[in-house]
């Protein structure tokens, strides 16, 4: 397929969150090669196969403003290293350059009995940690890389602690740091860590955790400055007290910087809440749709107990809508139980996949639409059923959606909302949050089946008693009926 270089101008990006944005509405056009942006010229160029009518229409979808400038056809030699790549190469020399001063710098400082070169040598350890994490986040979500930075920013808060308190113990016990030893060392590693900085001036203004790598490498020049500086007022009084000073000041200076880093993380997950509010909630789980069906299997232990009782609470409704259908776990049994079911999700992504799983069985009572639970395309009362499964818990709002249900649903309408109880036990409690930590998957609501029952309740509903079906999370089965 031909190669092309599309320029675009977009009008209203005119600040990092546009980037953001439009990063994230791409993501999911395989077509495209590498993107650069240029946000005070409002400016992007697009390496992309075939037309460029596709990235036309994505940015379209934003109404930034966005306008095609010229697309030229170009070879592919002719598009520059992706991104992604270059942020790996950058990181493994980082890496390499990091862990080889660690021990560098750790043998100086025993030797030398130098608090400032042991607190260097551990922020050197710290840093090819770091390094080492976001490597791994490199070409991830945005989520991920935040999380990253945000694991960064805990292990550097850590080491922050331990070196005052290195310090601390070296002003009690007394040490006799060696001026010669100091000087040598912290000049090679000022050396390396400019070479470091250098390496990562390009990507400053990149994801969070290529941001995160910055702040690092910058603490780290002024630490060695600062044991540049301690070595020569120890040989100029033949006192101890600048290598304790600047040592303390070190373990200030690599407090600080995590405390940067743990807010830019935070910065980062508002940015990425504000936005799944609206398109970017559909976006995200488009980039889950690929790998859905292998994803759910991890908890899918009562799935084939949930299919048998929906087909029993929903058999014989004349027109079921599935919300959050995801790929179609549930929609085959729906569609045998309901004259006419209308499967229904969040994500185009995923309901172009189960489109094409419909498509092969020939099932002419269903149809597929892109829908949010928060804004039904029905009209009052025109459902006598609903099923919604294992997505109450994961949404922001979930009393709005319940309200929304109730209003589609006809008197005497049923809904099936099995839900998946993260907050039944203070290990489920636990593995929920990590989850949240390192995966996509946010329990906004940690249920249990008695606040389910509430909740359901609570919005106009006559809920039965709910059913609680085992797993990695228990999953609460409820139907309730529409008075």
């Amino acid at each position: 397929m031909d190669m092309y270089k599309s320029r675009f101008h977009i009008a209203a990006m005119d600040c990092p969150s546009e980037e953001h944005l439009i990063r994230t509405v791409l993501a999911s056009t395989t077509s495209i090669l590498r993107l650069e942006f240029d946000v005070p010229a409002r400016g992007l160029v697009v390496w992309h196969e075939g037309d460029s009518a596709p990235v036309v229409a994505k940015l379209d979808t934003l109404d930034l403003g966005a306008r095609l400038v010229t697309s030229e056809e170009v070879g592919r030699d002719a598009v520059p290293e992706t991104e992604e790549r270059d942020q790996t190469s950058v990181l493994r020399l980082l890496l390499a350059i990091n862990a080889t001063m660690f021990v560098v710098e750790v043998v100086a400082g025993w030797l030398g009995e130098s608090a400032g070169l042991l607190s260097d040598s551990l922020d050197m350890l710290a840093d090819a940690i770091v390094y080492g994490i976001a490597l791994w986040a490199v070409g991830k979500a945005s989520s991920a890389q935040a999380s990253a930075a945000r694991v960064s920013g805990w292990f550097q808060l850590m080491l922050a602690v331990f070196v005052l308190a290195e310090v601390a113990r070296r002003a009690i016990q007394g040490s006799v740091p060696e001026p010669p030893i100091m000087l040598g060392t912290a000049a090679l590693a000022l050396v390396a860590n400019v070479v470091c900085l250098m390496a990562l001036s390009r990507h400053r203004t990149g994801g969070v955790h290529m941001q995160a790598s910055w702040i690092f490498s910058a603490n780290d020049v002024i630490a060695n400055l600062g044991v540049i500086l301690a070595g020569v007022l120890v040989m100029l009084t033949s006192s101890r007290i600048p290598d304790l000073v600047i040592g303390a000041i070190i373990g200030l200076v690599v407090l600080r910087g995590a405390i940067r880093i743990l807010r830019l993380a935070r910065v980062s997950d508002q940015s990425d809440n504000q936005q799944e509010g609206s398109m970017s909630e559909a976006n995200a789980w488009d980039r889950l749709a690929g790998k859905y069906d292998k994803t759910v299997k991890h908890f899918d232990r009562s799935y084939p107990r949930i299919r048998e009782m929906a087909r029993a609470d929903l058999g014989g409704r004349t027109h079921v809508l599935e919300v959050a259908a995801g790929t179609g776990q549930f929609t085959f049994e729906l569609a045998d139980a309901a004259g006419r079911l209308t499967a229904t999700d969040v994500s185009p992504e995923m309901v172009e996949r189960l489109a094409a799983k419909l498509a092969e069985r020939n099932l002419d009572n269903v149809t597929t639409a892109v829908m949010s639970a928060y804004d039904l395309d029905v009209q009052d009362g025109a459902l006598d059923g609903i099923f919604c499964a294992n997505a109450l818990h994961v949404m922001e709002t979930p009393n709005q959606a319940l309200a929304e249900f109730r209003r589609a649903l006809r008197p005497g309408g049923r809904l099936v909302i099995p839900t998946f109880c993260h907050g039944i036990d203070r290990r489920r409690r636990f593995l929920s949050w990590f989850l949240s930590r390192v995966s996509p998957f946010v329990a906004h609501t940690k249920f249990t089946p008695d606040s389910l029952k509430e909740m359901v309740a609570a919005a106009g509903f006559e809920a039965s008693e709910p059913t609680l079906l085992p797993g990695k999370f228990p999953i609460a089965y409820l139907a309730a009926d529409r008075p």
